[in-house]
């Protein structure tokens, strides 16, 4: 499901995969939602077969499937979709509206570097309004940065959940000591619950390169306890 319109944005890192790629393209955000019982398309190839386009398919005429990015999905082949699916298609619709409504997103502090900074972007000629907005909005972990730093984390270091509305997308070199590239690059991020964003951003916690937690001699031993955090802890290894 889409949840953004599409803007001109620069192309991700996808290391050699995307070597004959040009640099600037489409960006559009999307939501994706994991069938509890996927369906094997081969198996029903009889329904799907006559609905497919005869040039821009996601299926050969045998079933196997086509790697690339987006198929159009005819009317046809849509319904009879809907009908193999039966009730999964509609939870499927209903769970990623729940989603985006209830998107956490991270709170705008009230930084005066950061204010600074955002300032002084707003105000550069050398770049156009698209990657202006990319860059403001990167500081709240959303737009083209959230999705980037989406390719490389799966999950929060800390607490391990995975539901994407339920994180942040959080700097690791801060935001405002960023130069451009950084701003947007996904290996400059980490997916965190929203309250373990706040003890990193405020510098209640760090890691090591080696995916050791370290907690502040600020941070109470209240806070850890009450939302069950160990110093102990392992995050897995950082890039």
């Amino acid at each position: 499901m889409a949840q953004t319109e599409a803007v001109t944005a620069p192309k991700p890192d996808f290391g050699g995969a995307g070597l004959n790629w040009q640099n600037e393209g489409w960006y559009v955000e999307v939501e994706y939602s994991d069938l509890p019982n996927p369906i094997r398309p081969k198996d029903h190839l009889r329904e799907l077969a006559p609905n497919l386009d005869e040039k821009y398919s996601p299926l050969t005429k045998s079933g196997n499937g086509i790697q690339a990015y987006f198929f159009p999905v005819g009317p046809g082949l849509l319904i009879q979709l809907k009908k193999i699916l039966d009730s999964q298609y509609e939870n499927a619709i209903k769970k990623l509206l729940t989603e985006k409504s209830s998107r956490v997103e991270a709170p705008n502090f009230d930084d005066p570097e950061a204010v600074s900074e955002e300032i002084k972007i707003q105000q550069r000629l050398d770049i156009g309004e698209t990657q202006r907005t990319q860059l403001v909005i990167a500081r709240r972990g959303q737009g083209i940065y959230r999705s980037n730093v989406r390719l490389v984390e799966k999950s929060c270091r800390v607490t391990g959940v995975t539901e994407p509305q339920h994180l942040v997308a959080s700097h690791i070199k801060p935001w405002s000591k960023s130069d451009d590239l950084e701003k947007l690059d996904g290996y400059n991020g980490l997916l965190l619950s929203p309250h373990i964003d706040h003890l990193f951003d405020k510098g209640f916690i760090s890691f090591t390169d080696q995916g050791a937690v370290l907690a502040s001699r600020h941070l109470r031993e209240q806070v850890l306890t009450k939302w069950h955090l160990d110093r102990n802890q392992r995050a897995g290894l950082l890039y």
